[in-house]
Formats: structure tokens, sequence, C-alpha cells
């Protein structure tokens, strides 16, 4: 699908290095090693590299609306000069569709040379009715924390100062009759607290539940020890 492609690698801390990165060719059959070393130790991976030809696809787009094609990693895709995307055949891919920077659809689909895909066109309901944050699981003790703003549901963004310390709050969320809520949060590592991409997590509890469960956990990174 393209002459080359780019490695990229990152070593686990200061004292690992790493080697075998860098641009490389993709003929067909071509394998790449990258080497990371530490402590005396080195561990090498090889990288197995095929080209496919490539599927074009197409994309139309509903009037007022913008659209991203995304990988299955949730990498975004950009287009070719033509406005189409060269994509791997057989492969899954996500075209999300926004419209007035807060709604989005999206649409699921498998690659294949010629395909036209036509993008969902997101519905504009405000459909979260209230929402809380957090400090703690329990009801007993837990304390709310406050948005600088009242949350409104025409309000689709919301600013909280919260201290760096606090590495998890509990979210609450009462959805619209017929939607369900979702938090898209950075998923951080439970054994590094470092953020590992992004993560879905579904908010069942409503505004108000009192249950010991009744509210989702979302993790952020640990605070920088201090200096």
């Amino acid at each position: 699908m393209t002459d080359s492609i780019l490695l990229a690698a990152e070593g686990y801390g200061e004292s690992y290095t790493v080697s075998g990165t860098g641009k490389v060719q993709t003929a067909a059959g071509t394998d790449a090693e990258i080497s990371v070393s530490a402590n005396g130790q080195t561990t090498k991976y090889t990288l197995h590299i095929t080209r496919r030809t490539a599927a074009n696809v197409k994309l139309t787009v509903p009037d007022g609306c913008t659209a991203e094609m995304r990988d299955a990693a949730g990498n975004a895709i950009p287009a070719s000069a033509d406005g189409s995307y060269a994509l791997i055949p057989g492969g899954s891919y996500t075209c999300v569709t926004t419209k007035d920077v807060w709604y989005h659809a999206s649409a699921v689909f498998t690659a294949s040379d010629g395909l036209t895909v036509k993008a969902a066109s997101p519905i504009t309901a405000d459909a979260i009715t209230a929402a809380a944050l957090f400090d703690n699981l329990s009801s007993s003790i837990r304390n709310e924390f406050k948005p600088e703003t009242p949350f409104a549901a025409g309000t689709h963004s919301v600013r909280y100062v919260i201290a760096d310390t606090i590495s998890r709050m509990y979210a609450q969320a009462t959805a619209a009759s017929g939607y369900t809520v979702t938090a898209i949060h950075d998923n951080v590592e439970n054994s590094t607290g470092l953020v590992n991409g992004i993560k879905e997590t579904p908010v069942t509890a409503a505004v108000g539940g009192s249950s010991e469960r009744g509210s989702t956990t979302l993790s952020r990174p640990a605070a920088p020890p201090a200096r």
C-alpha cells in the first residue's frame, strides 16, 4: 500500500536503548528487527512486513458534517488527494461523522476495492440530562466535585478543577429515554500509572443513585512525584 513505513519504538525507561527504528522499505517479504537493551541484556523483535495492494474506498458525507476514517486501533487515516482512502482489503474500519462539533455517529465496514461508504448522519439531540463526579464510590462518605459552571443538557463542555492527587473519580449520568452514556477517557495501566490509549466505559448509574456500585470508576494518570 506504501513504498515505505516509519518504525518507532520507545524503551520502558531512560536506561533502555532502542535500535532498528527508522524508515523501512516495504518490498514483498521484508523483515525488520528492533533491539531493546538494558542492564546488559538485549531483546530482539522481528517484524514481518508484507505489502498488499490497497482497496480504494470512497466516502460520501452528509451535508453539514465532517467525517474521519479510523482503523481497528482507532488511528485516523488521511484521505488521498482525490478524497478516497487506500485501505487494507478485508480490514475493519470505522467512519466517524461529526456535526456541529458535539454530535457524532459511526459506521463500521469491511474494506473492499471499489466500495463506497455512506457516512451516518448524527442525531442532534442533547441526550444527557444530568451528570456528576465524585471522589469516592461509597455514597455515605463521598463528596461531589463541582464544575465551574453548572451542568446543563445543552452545554457540551463542562470544566472541573480537581487536585492532581486525585487519581480516581466516580461518574454518574442520567440519559434521556432510549439513550446510553459512555465515558471516553485515558486508559491508565494499574501497574505503572501511565496512559496506554483511550478507554470507553459505560456509565450505568443515573445521578442521585445511592448504590455502592452505582457509579462508574474513571482513572487518570498519577501526579508526578514532588521534587
